[in-house]
């Protein structure tokens, strides 16, 4: 009896211990044999042995394992505040941006790395990284590159700075640019064998205008380059461009940046194609050379809609259009004397705030001749930045005045475009006057023999170009 005994209370402990750690249960062993009951051999202990293990189980123990499949619980039975999904995890999960960022490059087309969530936390890490990367941007390398399709996205760290920092990217004046000399806001790189305008077509989806055509001389790497002075430090800036390889490979390439220097190269796809791609200034920033190159001997290339943008995540406010007038109507005796140079009394000054820029420069020079005898007046536009010239000179002819008659006056005008002011550097602007010898001219007409009010004056506007 207590043999039989002892083997219960064995068989009892290993079914409890197997409800509680296992998926489903079993029947315990029974005394005739086998695990169901026998007529006339229900023992009391052997049905408590079962029953127990069925409460034991259902008290606090089912898994997944002991419900069908097929059960198809409806949701309206479950409850859905607290178990469908970890209030942990919804409510505070990849709250920092080393938890968020779960992949090499994010945003960067084809980047290595880049993983799919397969759970709920990853999609939400992708999720907020993707949302911290829009507000603030990143990564330096969040830019797509090379051929433009309907298929190809582009992602830039934003937010912009307005305003294109390249002069005259467009290409849309080049009198002065070809294979022998340099002009219109570039300089040559070597001496391509071609170099010009090449005349656009809206079917090219390119719209009207020109771009620049490059071919190569076999010297390897010949076309323009243009200068970036006054960048900001410790900046982000985007290279974009257009290019049509003819023949052979295109380039745009940039040299002086800190960190992510460009070689940008088309597919030789003879076909319009973007390149683009992002580039960072230190706490000292260089000047920094934007180069527009055919890569190999009689490569052919078109460039267009050539631009470098600021998008640092801290930009500066967009600089706009400045507007300097001054003038002077006070008509002063004897103002030029001799033949020294005499400053008229106006002055404008402007700053540019970065590379971009254009300075336009009119004036007007008014002057009477207070003498009897035949002599001429000349005039000259000054500019100060670094250094003072003389940048637009306008002579009067003689004169062989009657007495003080309206033949006595000398009316000089002025026009200077400055297409590249260095940044930060001021520019003072003025004009000058003398006669062409000892004797004397009045500043504005002094006598009144001119309809109206004779002034002197000068007008310059600085504005962004591209």
């Amino acid at each position: 009896m207590v043999r039989k005994t002892l083997l219960a209370l064995v068989a009892v402990l290993f079914l409890v211990s197997t409800a509680l750690y296992a998926g489903t249960i079993n029947r315990g062993a029974k005394t005739a044999g086998g695990t169901s009951f026998t007529t006339g051999a229900i023992i009391a202990s052997e049905m408590n042995t079962d029953l127990d293990t069925i409460y034991t189980v259902i008290n606090g123990n089912l898994d997944n394992a002991n419900i069908n499949a097929a059960a198809a619980v409806v949701v309206s039975k479950l409850d859905q505040t607290c178990c469908l999904l970890d209030a942990d995890i919804v409510g505070d999960y990849s709250n920092n941006a080393a938890e968020q960022d779960n992949t090499v490059d994010p945003g960067t087309s084809g980047a290595a790395g880049n993983t799919l969530p397969t759970n709920l936390e990853k999609e939400l890490e992708n999720l907020r990284f993707k949302l911290h990367q829009l507000g603030i941007g990143t990564s330096s390398g969040a830019i797509a590159s090379g051929a433009e399709t309907n298929t190809t996205s582009t992602w830039i760290d934003g937010p912009y700075r307005p305003g294109n920092l390249i002069y005259n990217g467009g290409f849309d004046v080049l009198d002065d640019l070809t294979t022998s000399a340099d002009g219109d806001g570039w300089t040559r790189v070597l001496t391509p064998t071609t170099l010009g305008a090449s005349a656009l077509t809206e079917s090219e989806g390119q719209g009207d205008g020109n771009g620049l055509q490059v071919v190569d001389t076999g010297a390897a790497l010949a076309g323009v380059q243009q200068t970036l002075d006054g960048l900001r430090a410790d900046a982000k800036y985007l290279l974009t461009g257009m290019v049509y390889d003819t023949t052979g490979t295109c380039r745009l390439l940039t040299s002086g940046a800190d960190t992510n220097e460009l070689t940008l190269t088309s597919d030789d796809s003879s076909a319009w194609q973007r390149l683009s791609g992002t580039f960072e200034t230190d706490s000292t920033p260089a000047d920094v050379i934007i180069q527009l190159l055919a890569v190999a001997q009689s490569d052919d290339c078109i460039f267009n809609n050539i631009g470098v943008f600021e998008i640092n995540t801290d930009p500066v406010a967009p600089g706009g259009k400045v507007h300097c007038y001054d003038s002077i109507t006070t008509s002063t005796l004897n103002h030029y004397s001799g033949s020294a140079d005499t400053d008229a009394g106006i002055t404008c000054t402007v700053t540019p705030p970065g590379p971009g820029y254009m300075i336009t420069v009119r004036g007007k020079l008014i002057a009477e001749n207070e003498t009897a005898s035949s002599e001429g007046f000349e005039g000259d536009l000054r500019q100060a930045c670094a250094a003072t010239t003389t940048v637009d000179l306008s002579i009067e002819g003689g004169h062989t005045p009657t007495g003080n008659v309206l033949s006595d006056m000398a009316e000089l005008e002025f026009f200077y475009v400055n297409d590249s002011p260095t940044a930060g550097q001021a520019c003072t602007y003025t004009l000058r006057g003398r006669p062409d010898s000892a004797n004397a001219w009045s500043r504005n007409d002094h006598d009144g023999d001119v309809n109206g009010t004779a002034t002197t004056w000068i007008d310059v506007i600085m504005e962004p170009v591209g």
